[in-house]
């Protein structure tokens, strides 16, 4: 699978982590201007299967994260302490986490119950800041969406690591015992389905660059045992990955219904809880379609007196619960099952050297698409008090998937000169198909919930045009017959409808 979302936050007092720089590389005060944004492109040589984009935003809490060091006040701002600057700064990025992102966490170190930072204080030499696990854990339950406090992974990157050793000489890596205390504060703050995973050693990164004001690049990163693959240029350097090097990656979790925090060895928890991670959603999607549709059969069918009369009053609420349910998942079919698959193969084919039959411009088309239906909010989603806010939304889906397969509107830029470019293709692994294929996934999956007919009117309508859930998309005959219905249909039949109308 492929994370959705994620964002990098370093806390690192040096410009970039890696571990290797000099005492003059480290600062305490942020730069000029707080307002700046950052980005990083993560693996930028070796392409990773993990995220589905590999430039993402990055959070620098180069400062000391509590202001009293040495009982002097290094405070950023006057009005207000680096813990509350610190928070703006990642709050401002994870309010953004959806089901199914990755944060990395990147420090200098970590002790068994905090990480530490390692600023440079004016007067002073090198000196350490500690931050609790648990205040990184309040931070992040605080400022990400209750909605979205679920299938996460906290992903951290410690640059030095020291070692405990037991009565039985039995040594454990604080890595390890850091990341279960971690974890064991985010399930006390209700975050389901969660994951940390640390390395067992110290990490160290290849060509971790700053190329701009506020844009990094990083080429790799893995623990400093692991050998580094041979390439011709400085560019093309990775490390070695794969089954045939060791498992260097331990996961504490509480993926399982023991309502308690696990450990599993990293390979072993993404072939238990991630491989099959389309399987498990389904399986979670046919329990609330079944709560739905049993709702509805004791409301036409059973009870009378009270218990029809309370299923008939609550029924515009739960149509209402239903449509927001259609919506969010049609959107999630889209973003997660059909164009995860899309951009990992063009991603493989591109390291390995292979050309890809669409091309640059093909997987940047599709990457538009993925951007405008992920820029659709969960938020306004959840908020919405009526269902015909909910159709005209729907209908944001539509007609991004009609202007697709039209290449309209904002599409236009990437159709090309060429006759080729120009043309919207159904070959077994284009863009447009995967689309289609997670149409058709969305709308069997809700099919017979009631009557077969989806409550939110706008998705109901542009399935009867088309007839996803009839077709064989393994013809592509049948999957060519379906964009020149698509290319038919009109943008303007789906509008946004007034609320009062």
């Amino acid at each position: 699978m492929k994370f959705r979302h994620a964002i990098y936050i370093s806390f690192h007092g040096d410009m970039n982590g890696t571990g290797s720089e000099t005492k003059k590389s480290y600062f305490y005060q942020k730069d000029k201007n707080l307002e700046r944004e950052y980005t990083i492109k993560m693996h930028s040589d070796h392409k990773r299967k993990s995220l589905l984009k590999s430039t993402i935003p990055f959070v620098r809490i180069n400062f000391p994260y509590f202001s009293n060091v040495h009982a002097k006040k290094l405070d950023i701002k006057r009005d207000k302490n680096n813990c509350e600057i610190a928070e703006e700064l990642m709050a401002k990025e994870l309010k953004n986490i959806q089901p199914y992102s990755r944060i990395y966490i990147s420090a200098h170190s970590v002790s068994e119950r905090s990480i530490q930072q390692l600023i440079k204080s004016p007067g002073h030499d090198l000196d350490y800041q500690s931050i609790p696990s648990s205040d990184i854990a309040n931070v992040l339950s605080k400022y990400i969406p209750a909605l979205s406090k679920k299938n996460l992974q906290i992903f951290l990157m410690i640059a030095n690591v020291d070692f405990k050793k037991d009565d039985l000489g039995e040594i454990t890596p604080m890595t390890k015992i850091f990341a279960q205390s971690l974890m064991e504060e985010l399930h006390k703050n209700n975050f389901n389905r969660t994951s940390v995973v640390a390395y067992n050693n110290a990490c160290k990164a290849i060509e971790l660059t700053k190329n701009s004001k506020n844009k990094f690049k990083l080429n790799d990163i893995s623990t400093i045992d692991r050998d580094r693959a041979f390439q011709k240029t400085a560019d093309e350097l990775h490390f070695k990955h794969g089954n045939k090097q060791s498992d260097n990656k331990i996961v504490f979790h509480n993926y399982s219904h023991t309502d308690k925090v696990e450990e599993t060895g990293y390979r072993d928890f993404k072939k238990k809880y991630m491989s099959g991670f389309n399987d498990e959603y389904k399986r979670g999607l046919n329990k609330v379609l079944k709560s739905f549709k049993d709702f509805k059969h004791k409301e036409r069918n059973e009870g009378e007196g009270k218990t029809k009369k309370y299923n008939q009053d609550h029924l515009p609420q739960m149509e209402l619960t239903q449509s927001k349910f259609e919506v969010q998942t049609l959107k999630d079919f889209l973003l997660v099952f059909s164009l995860s698959e899309y951009v990992n193969n063009y991603e493989q084919k591109s390291f390995h050297g292979i050309k890809h039959h669409h091309g640059k411009i093909g997987y940047n088309r599709i990457m538009c698409f993925h951007d405008r239906i992920a820029a659709i909010s969960e938020d306004d989603i959840r908020d919405a008090n009526d269902k015909v806010t909910l159709e005209n939304i729907a209908n944001r889906i539509i007609v991004e998937i009609i202007d697709f397969a039209k290449q309209d509107r904002e599409y236009r830029k990437f159709a090309g000169n060429s006759l080729f470019s120009r043309k919207i293709n159904v070959n077994d692994n284009s863009g447009m198909t995967k689309i289609l294929e997670g149409l058709q996934t969305f709308y069997k999956q809700m099919a017979g919930v009631v009557d077969n007919e989806l409550v939110n009117e706008s998705l109901q309508e542009f399935e009867d045009s088309l007839k996803f859930k009839y077709t064989n998309l393994s013809d592509k005959k049948e999957r060519e017959s379906i964009l020149d219905a698509l290319k038919k249909l009109d943008s303007w039949d789906f509008p946004n409808k007034c609320v009062n109308s």
